[in-house]
């Protein structure tokens, strides 16, 4: 933006002297544009583009804001950006002034894209608002109304613009102080008149001219909040600041949050903040490229992630700019001037308005970051002009000196705008690079170019496997792959998985030093992946700890390392080592996978060699092939262990066949009927352990039912009666472990000559969270909840059942596992509503609507989650009213009545009218808000029969001891929880407190952003299918 003429222009001034020439950055990455001057950026997203509006600083030693016209660049991955050209003159509108092409943004509606731009009304009386209107981003524009929009005003400079969730249309505007203005429908009409907002300092802040405030506004909303941005004058910092306020409306009333951009190398600034493609950016101009200074200002982006309250943090202004999103594919025409960086080269429009490079001398470059060549390329075409001899287009890898894979001869054509199309071989292109196209030849202009591209093998790879981000085999080459830590990593013939060469790592001083590859171009943090690498080693021990690891840098800007698998390996045997669904940390920067072995970080002992083939990455959920090998247990004698020890670790009460906690006739009854009619009247899991009194260890019959009589009648004197004499003593359980593909199932079995039942072993709560762990995902993926072709969905059920605790009968829905079959048997979760709601709440209907059915389905199809069947009750539970009445303690204990109607008439009922197991390992329990305080209460007092609990932002009210037994605890707690839940707060995080206080072992998944409602669900739900009955 121009400034007012004042002590902010004097201070300008004074200020270009301190602001040096920015010499040659060959590095670099911000600015994003180098070919001219780019102030004020505005940026915004079409379809999946984000495009940047700015303005156009006049070339050469300016000693004011000289800005001859706009400009429109656009990106798809956020470090290539594709110059669209200049959009507007400074005088293309007969009312506007030379040299006054001040901030703007652009907006869409209806198919039509409006550019609200500043300038000068030639007429007089001060700056202006326009607008103009194009069919597309890139124009042509047109003037609708021949005038200001606003103005003429000395105060009226920088528009920013936004519509409203209800469509209403808002304009703000103004320099010292804020203003703003509804406008109609067809956005070229004001709709009433230009208000002002009232400066004080607690929407403003506080500065030693009064507010912050300066100039520059830029609204937008971001989820629930509004905020309000601008350039501003705070003590201590040089030049202009950005500070911002948030509000509940498009209006305010706003808080004043405090600063977010640091002073300015270049006096002012303008800045914008937009979210694509998931993540959160923040745009700004300062001083930057060669010939840079206070009036001569860059366009620049850095990439930021909200604070969990949905504050700002304060921005760290690089050269780097954000991270690539997504590589690009050169099998494609690429327009010439789509340039990561450059220098030497400016754009142009032909006599078409189309854009290309030009005024290219001898030793001019564009980068062009993170191409995808796939398998290869082994071709490479240009689209040229050159009114002279023309001169080479050399194709380097990585660095404007680095390889170089192809070389374009560019002969005359006649005139700078009479187009061929020439080509040259290329070798040596596969894999990710970032290509610099290096132009070489005699004085003068060499020549311009309109577009590029390249043929060859990888052309068909890259367009067609979606599924795989990168696959690298190692068919003689490395494919990005490297050493870490100094290791020798090279291609052998000597072994391999697939094909005929695998890396061979050699010369290894250290455990840690490896083979690696950089995950920067591809993956997004805080998203999960699927990642195999497939090793062998040849010497040394009988077994080695292999390691598949990510190395990153965290928002703290230190090294962090976690384990995506780890697996045991047989000397001599490739084995996988895989995870379906890692978790990328929030904040990552700089990921690299790596395989490594097991040792002490700081040991120098010498590690063995060892190979590694078809490192491989893909989408979330993926099941990369491997091998199915079978890891050799070592070979020690088993110890002895006495029967009575596994018994009485399964028995609650030794007798108590029913589970009612007691002992009577009703369990000998119980017993004769299961011996009788076993699909009718069956024991639990434990009911079994329970009711083998005689004998015990040697299955149920009637004897076991005449004990217990002769228990009662004073008989016996204590139960068990007697063990079975032929397994007095048993071996240890005989643990085999096999590795296929990407999972390890561990199964333990006791093995005897007379028992009928297995005892499964599980992992203790300790160790299967901690295995968990690192699959947790924040948030689910959007296509977690969508309806995908050749995916079998279930069946939802609507039931009624008569409750003995309500004395009434109550509603419950049932979803069924897709292809459900009676014959076959399914683990049961019951998923708790929450006050008020009723059973469609957590099924189908929420806020908006769920998608349970379709998570689940989706989780099935991947093999990510157990086939289970799904309960909704309707929770309240009173025997005197039909529904709640307010929220109050006797409406409370409704509730926590639940726990009765579960396990006297619910459970029974689900049990009786579907196939289920049954048993705490096939058992789980999650609830929202009521239902949270519901399913923690239930799962402290029930864990002896449900094995999974989850909360899902909980309500207060929860008692008891908030720990187990070792003998009875679940195998898995998880409590989620939202940054900006309105009703239950921070209790959730009191729950928490308790567990971790005494140790409890369970998941605290915090999802930044939550509400007390859908996304916390969903994103709840993620995860707890996918992890219920896995131990």
């Amino acid at each position: 933006m121009r400034k007012r003429l004042s002590a902010i222009a004097i201070a300008a001034m004074t200020a270009i002297s301190l602001c040096a020439t920015v010499p040659t950055v060959t590095n670099a990455e911000n600015p994003i544009v180098q070919t001219s001057f780019t102030p004020d950026p505005a940026p915004v997203v079409f379809g999946d583009e984000l495009y940047v509006f700015t303005g156009c600083d006049r070339e050469g030693n300016n000693d004011f804001y000289y800005m001859t016209g706009w400009q429109c660049f656009s990106t798809k991955d956020m470090k290539n950006w594709t110059d669209h050209g200049r959009i507007l003159e400074d005088t293309s509108f007969s009312w506007c002034n030379a040299n006054d092409a001040w901030a703007s943004q652009c907006i869409e509606r209806n198919g039509k894209y409006y550019f609200y731009f500043t300038t000068t009304n030639k007429g007089g009386g001060g700056r202006a608002i326009g607008v103009a209107v194009a069919d597309s981003p890139e124009g042509p524009y047109s003037d609708p109304n021949g005038k200001p929009l606003c103005g003429p005003n000395w105060d009226y400079i920088d528009p920013t613009v936004i519509i409203d969730d209800d469509g209403q249309a808002w304009l703000m505007f103004g320099n010292p102080k804020c203003y703003y203005v509804k406008l109609k429908e067809d956005m070229v009409t004001l709709d009433g008149p230009i208000q002002q907002f009232d400066m004080n300092s607690q929407q403003f802040g506080s500065s030693n001219k009064g507010t912050t405030y300066g100039e520059g506004p830029w609204i937008y909303k971001h989820n629930d909040l509004y905020y309000l941005v601008w350039a501003s004058f705070v003590d201590g910092f040089g030049g202009e600041s950005q500070c911002y306020a948030t509000g509940p409306s498009v209006t305010g009333p706003w808080t004043y949050r405090g600063v977010l951009q640091q002073g300015s190398n270049c006096f002012t600034t303008h800045g914008g903040i937009i979210d694509y493609k998931d993540h959160s950016y923040f745009f700004y101009h300062k001083s930057g490229i060669p010939g840079g200074g206070s009036y001569n200002r860059s366009a620049s982006c850095e990439e930021f992630t909200y604070n969990a309250d949905g504050t700002i943090p304060v921005m760290k202004l690089t050269t780097s700019g954000p991270d690539q999103l997504e590589a690009l594919n050169p099998f494609v025409r690429v327009e010439a001037e789509t340039i990561c960086w450059s220098e030497g080269i400016k754009t142009e429009k032909d006599a078409s308005n189309s854009v290309n490079i030009g005024s290219i001398k001898k030793g001019a470059y564009i980068k062009v970051a993170g191409v995808d060549f796939g398998e290869g390329a082994d071709k490479f075409t240009a689209c040229v002009a050159s009114a002279q001899s023309g001169g080479n287009i050399e194709l380097h890898l990585d660095s404007k000196t680095g390889p170089i894979v192809g070389n374009l001869k560019v002969g005359g054509t006649g005139g700078w705008q009479n187009w061929e199309e020439v080509s040259c071989d290329v070798a040596g292109a596969d894999g990710e690079h970032d290509l610099y196209l290096v132009f070489n030849g005699g004085d003068g202009y060499l020549m311009n170019v309109d577009w590029w591209k390249f043929d060859g093998a990888g052309s068909s790879s890259t367009e067609t496997d979606q599924t795989y981000i990168f696959k690298n085999t190692f068919e003689g080459k490395l494919d990005g792959c490297s050493d870490r830590g100094g290791a020798t990593v090279e291609i052998s013939k000597d072994e391999a998985y697939e094909g005929e060469s695998s890396v061979y790592c050699t010369d290894r001083s250290a455990s840690w030093k490896g083979v690696g590859k950089n995950l920067n171009y591809k993956f997004k943090a805080g998203e999960s992946y699927s990642f195999s690498a497939i090793v062998k080693y040849n010497e040394g021990a009988p077994t080695t700890k292999f390691h598949l690891t990510l190395q990153y840098t965290g928002s703290d800007d230190e090294a962090h390392y976690e384990k995506i698998d780890t697996q045991e390996v047989n000397k001599g045997e490739w084995t996988q080592l895989a995870n379906t669904s890692f978790k990328i940390p929030v904040g990552t920067k700089s990921p690299l996978v790596y395989v490594e072995t097991e040792g002490d970080s700081d040991d120098d002992t010498p590690a063995t060699n060892f190979y590694v083939d078809n490192f491989f990455a893909a989408v979330d959920g993926t099941v990369i092939e491997g091998p199915k090998t079978v890891v050799t247990p070592p070979t020690t004698e088993p110890p002895v262990q006495d029967l009575k020890e596994i018994l009485n670790s399964k028995v609650t009460k030794w007798g108590d066949a029913n589970g009612d906690n007691t002992v009577d006739m009703s369990d000998v009854v119980l017993i004769m009927q299961s011996l009788a009619n076993p699909d009718k009247y069956k024991l639990s899991d434990t009911g079994v352990y329970n009711a083998d009194v005689n004998e015990a260890g040697g299955g149920i019959t009637s004897n076991d039912a005449l004990t217990i009589q002769k228990f009662l009648l004073g008989i016996t004197k204590e139960l068990p009666e007697s063990y079975s004499e032929n397994i007095k003593t048993v071996t240890a359980p005989v643990t085999t472990t096999t590795t296929t593909k990407t999972t390890t199932t561990t199964t333990t079995v006791v093995t005897t000559t007379t028992t009928t039942a297995e005892i499964v072993s599980h992992l203790s709560m300790k160790d299967f969270t901690a295995k968990v762990q690192s699959n947790i995902a924040e948030k689910e993926p959007d296509s977690a909840n969508q309806s995908k072709n050749g995916v079998t969905y279930g069946e939802i059920q609507k039931k009624t059942y008569y409750s003995n605790t309500c004395k009434r009968n109550k509603k419950y829905n049932v979803l069924l596992p897709p292809n459900y079959d009676p014959n076959k048997k399914y683990p049961v979760m019951y998923i708790l509503h929450g006050y008020y709601e009723n059973p469609d709440r957590m099924l189908t209907t929420g806020n908006a609507v769920m998608h349970t059915r379709e998570m689940l389905g989706n989780a099935i199809a991947e093999g990510a989650a157990k086939e289970m069947i799904c309960v909704f009750p309707d929770v309240y539970s009173s025997a005197t009213q039909d529904a709640v009445t307010g929220m109050d303690d006797n409406n409370n204990r409704a509730y926590d009545n639940f726990i009765n109607q579960l396990k006297n008439d619910l459970m029974p009922e689900i049990e009786k009218n579907y196939s289920v197991l049954t048993g705490k390992e096939n058992t789980a329990i999650t609830g929202f808000s009521m239902g949270g305080r519901e399913s923690l209460l239930i799962g402290m007092q029930m864990s002896d029969e449900i094995g999974y609990i989850g909360a899902i932002c909980p309500a207060p009210g929860v008692t008891g001891s908030f720990k187990w037994d070792s003998s009875n605890e679940p195998y898995f707690l998880m409590i989620t929880a939202g940054s900006n839940d309105q009703t239950v707060g921070d209790n959730p995080r009191s729950y928490h407190n308790s567990f971790e206080k005494n140790g409890v072992p369970h998941i605290w998944h915090y999802v930044n952003g939550g509400y007390h409602g859908d996304n916390c669900i969903r994103a709840h739900l993620y995860n707890f299918f996918r992890i219920a009955f896995q131990n």
